[in-house]
């Protein structure tokens, strides 16, 4: 048997083959996930407590984490332009069954959102404060630059760290933090608009385009997401 030699001239040309290749993402999410406009996430179930945790009251339910990991994994690489059908197939659920993983899909993923909108305005309020404190700042360094005997050396350099650390802090939040929450946004509101659709078995066939086309204008035209009557006596 031929010895195999780590750095054969054969294996770099192998190696910078590798190196070369690539792929469309687009054109794989499209083949998918995407139909019609909107973006399919299929699971497969073999009964209530695949998709509800066994844990929860009656009246209080909550997601399976195993469920609901599956989900965000899938949902991470479709756009944020494509509203998300979630189809549970496998299991012939009750009316009753239905309305409660709908109500709770609802209900988690707006939730999850509530948080991501409360780091969102967190967020921004350290903004504007330190804006607001960079503005101080300048002001204070003009102030000196005119009268350089009215404070003290210490205090001056003090103003001068100070202000720098704002500006920097403030270009990074802007360039980086403040990106990185609002996609973090976009896509829980994604996630908290998803649609629940029910198969008893999975046959890979979208919604008809009416039934399409209705669930894309519900999405959109909904700014505001409110609670489930799951919580309701």
């Amino acid at each position: 048997m031929k010895k195999l030699h780590l750095f054969d001239k054969s294996n770099i040309t192998r190696a910078s083959l590798f190196s070369r290749k690539s792929i469309d993402p687009n054109k794989f999410i499209r083949e998918i996930y995407v139909e019609n406009g909107l973006a399919y996430i299929s699971c497969n179930v073999e009964g209530y407590y695949d998709v509800i945790d066994s844990y929860s009251v009656s009246g209080y339910e909550w997601l399976n984490q195993s469920f609901t990991r599956f989900i965000e994994e899938n949902a991470v690489t479709i756009p944020v332009t494509y509203p998300i059908v979630l189809e549970i197939c496998g299991y012939g659920f009750t009316e009753e069954e239905k309305d409660i993983i709908e109500g709770t899909v609802a209900d988690y993923y707006a939730l999850k959102m509530a948080d991501v909108q409360a780091r969102y305005n967190k967020e921004k309020k350290r903004t504007i404060f330190q804006i607001i404190m960079s503005v101080i700042m300048a002001g204070l360094l003009y102030i000196s630059s005119v009268n350089s005997n009215l404070f003290p050396l210490l205090i001056n350099e003090t103003i001068v760290i100070l202000f720098w650390l704002l500006i920097g802090d403030l270009f990074e939040g802007f360039l980086f933090e403040r990106r990185e929450i609002l996609d973090r946004r976009t896509k829980a509101a994604q996630l908290a608009s998803m649609v629940v659709t029910f198969k008893k078995a999975f046959d890979d066939k979208p919604l008809k385009p009416s039934e399409e086309q209705v669930i894309i204008e519900e999405v959109l035209e909904e700014n505001e997401l409110i609670p489930s009557d799951e919580w309701d006596d």
